[in-house]
């Protein structure tokens, strides 16, 4: 049977969009092979290496979300992690891709939200985290499938993968208070809009409320309880959390417009978001417009006010949720008559702006290729006897290939108080790390010079300069 010509134009431009993305990501891991792990990245990799050992090796820090590290903990036995969570991330990215794509079909149709995901794609935050190993991907993954499954009524559901969703990343805790608030506003519509049965509906309504909390807190709980037996607090990994991005921030305080103007320079069509509300509730999707629009105004209202510190991927979010709808003034191309603007002339301007789009975006997304890699530490590795079981570092990319206890230390006030925890024989140091941020740097200055005057009558076993960046191998004991 042969398809209608709407038919045939979808699924033509489904195989470009297809072939387009997965070019795409097989360029960028192509190109991201020699790619160094980043801080994070090396973090939550020691995080898996502490959960499957008990704590004999790696290192956990506290105040991170756990699910990453607990879905990295089963591979623990692959030499190469970084081809693991380059693996996983790319995975995961183009999963995300596929769920905005059923999402945004039911909401608009098939069309618009295929046209719009290679604009995602090739989103330069986007682009840099297809490759990288850290917790948004599976927090997105979680919080779209919450949204998913709520918009298709299937609530109690939405409510464990929104409690999943934040548990991989705090901030996407957000999912579960727009599917509540989108929940509580329709039940009051439909109190407004019928005389009968009200106490019915007040029962049913607020059952399904409660259903929806408690089925959140169930999911949460036991993490909570868990901080509160371990560090005494059941708040304690949002707060210190709070206290490292306060102490980063004095270096990424770029000011609370500045996920705004970049939004605006990199996707100026954007300016259509509160047109494309509109349009949708009055569509009817009223539950889906209330939704969204409550997670994306908390989100982009908290990283650009109360998070000093600012990075380009914490627009992830919004790309996700906002740029398919944004998009939809590319329907124009097929609401032009035939006449007019044939078929394969619509598509070739598509893939025209989405290759321009691509180009445009790519160079943000340069610094993914940067960094120490394995290859740049292996002398440093090989000088380390093999059976030390506990290691003092500035840098945590060391300990992901070194089966050691680590010990990570940096200016802040934590500072050089980490070497009187440890029985290490070695310290590793790379001064790249241990920057002062501005809020803090008298502190700082005060643990960099205990620091120097600690190892100024230790053994330098090995340094050498790379990338402007003094790495050192000091022998302590």
């Amino acid at each position: 049977m042969v398809p209608e010509k709407q038919e045939l134009e979808f699924y033509v431009v489904l195989s470009v969009v297809i072939f387009g993305i997965l070019f795409a990501q097989f360029f960028l891991v192509k190109v991201n092979l020699g790619r160094a792990l980043w801080w994070d990245e090396a973090i939550y990799i020691l995080m898996a290496k502490s959960i499957v050992s008990g704590g004999e090796i790696g290192f956990f820090e506290a105040f991170r979300p756990l699910v990453w590290p607990i879905l990295l903990s089963p591979f623990q036995w692959i030499s190469n992690q970084r081809a693991l969570v380059v693996s996983l991330s790319v995975l995961l990215n183009l999963t995300n891709l596929l769920l905005v794509y059923l999402i945004f079909k039911k909401m608009t149709n098939r069309m618009i939200a295929l046209v719009s995901l290679p604009f995602i794609f090739f989103f330069s935050s986007v682009l840099k985290l297809s490759l990288l190993g850290l917790s948004e991907h599976i927090a997105i993954l979680f919080g779209l499938l919450a949204l998913l499954l709520y918009f298709n009524n299937k609530k109690k559901w939405a409510a464990l993968f929104s409690g999943l969703a934040f548990l991989s990343r705090f901030i996407f805790g957000v999912v579960f208070l727009g599917i509540l608030i989108s929940e509580i506003f329709d039940f009051l519509r439909k109190l407004r809009s019928t005389k009968e049965n009200k106490e019915q509906i007040y029962e049913s309504e607020i059952l399904s409320v409660i259903w929806i909390i408690s089925i959140f807190l169930i999911v949460i709980t036991p993490y909570l309880v868990w901080m509160k037996i371990s560090f005494g607090s059941f708040f304690y990994a949002f707060k210190r959390a709070a206290e490292v991005l306060a102490i980063s921030g004095g270096i990424n305080d770029f000011g609370p417009f500045y996920y705004l103007i970049e939004l605006l320079k990199r996707v100026p069509f954007v300016v259509l978001f509160p047109f494309s509300l509109i349009h949708l509730f009055k569509k009817g999707n009223r539950k889906e417009t209330i939704a969204f629009f409550t997670i994306i105004l908390v989100m982009f209202l908290y990283i650009s006010f109360f998070v000093q510190h600012k990075e380009l991927r914490y627009l992830n979010f919004v790309v996700f949720l906002v740029v398919p709808i944004s998009l939809s003034i590319l329907t124009f191309l097929w609401k032009i008559k035939k006449r007019v603007l044939r078929a394969s002339a619509k598509l070739s301007v598509l893939v025209f702006l989405w290759l321009l789009f691509f180009c445009v975006e790519l160079p943000s997304a340069g610094y993914l290729f940067e960094g120490f890699g394995k290859s740049h530490l292996t002398d440093f590795i090989a000088l380390i006897p093999k059976n030390e079981s506990e290691i003092i570092s500035s840098d945590p990319i060391l300990g992901v290939y070194i089966n050691a206890k680590i010990f990570t230390f940096s200016n802040d006030y934590y500072g050089f108080n980490q070497l009187n925890n440890s029985e290490a024989h070695y310290l590793f140091r790379n001064n790249c790390s241990l920057l002062c941020p501005s809020n803090l740097s008298m502190k700082c200055e005060s643990a960099r010079k205990k620091l120097l005057d600690f190892l100024s009558n230790k053994t330098l076993v090995e340094t050498r300069v790379l990338d402007s960046c003094n790495i050192s191998l000091y022998k302590i004991r």
